[in-house]
């Protein structure tokens, strides 16, 4: 009974990975006002990109890039929308200066020829946090616990294993 129990969780598990994601989109290019947590979306599919993650900032933005001044503060919430052959971050918050390193990160990720764009083009600072999560709605909550879902699994297989 147990061994049929523990296969019917590991095709579910498999199987919710081909079940698209729903991730809160708030209406303004992703920028909640108010206390808005936005609207429970279904990511987009895309050809050349994968959305099997979702996004919230909360914090600011201020610097410069490519020599245009930046400067934002608020929460941002959406779909993370990545080409296929990019690493998805790790599903976890990145805070203050490691968020402005990942940032960085991401960002010469996608420049096209691998080129390093430097502070001359990104000189940003983040002061917040950029977290990513996997689950439907997840970037809703107010704080994401991303190891939540671990604490659960852990849970529930001492409970099987009991």
């Amino acid at each position: 009974m147990d061994g049929k129990l523990l296969t019917f969780l590991l095709v579910v598990c498999a199987a919710s990975n081909a079940v698209a994601l729903k991730c809160h989109v708030c209406a303004e290019g992703g920028i909640c006002t108010d206390g808005d947590i936005g609207e429970l979306q279904t990511c987009p599919s895309v050809s050349g990109f994968v959305a099997n993650q979702c996004a919230k900032f909360d914090g600011g933005i201020s610097g410069s890039i490519a020599g245009a001044e930046i400067s934002f503060s608020g929460v941002i919430r959406g779909c993370n929308l990545l080409p296929e052959n990019f690493d998805a971050p790790p599903l976890q918050c990145f805070s203050g200066s490691e968020a402005t390193a990942y940032f960085r990160n991401i960002v010469e990720g996608l420049v096209p020829d691998g080129t390093s764009i430097g502070d001359g083009l990104l000189g940003i600072t983040i002061t917040g946090d950029l977290c990513y999560c996997a689950d439907d709605g997840c970037n809703g909550v107010g704080s994401l616990k991303p190891f939540l879902w671990l604490i659960l699994a852990v849970g529930l297989m001492h409970l099987l294993l009991k």
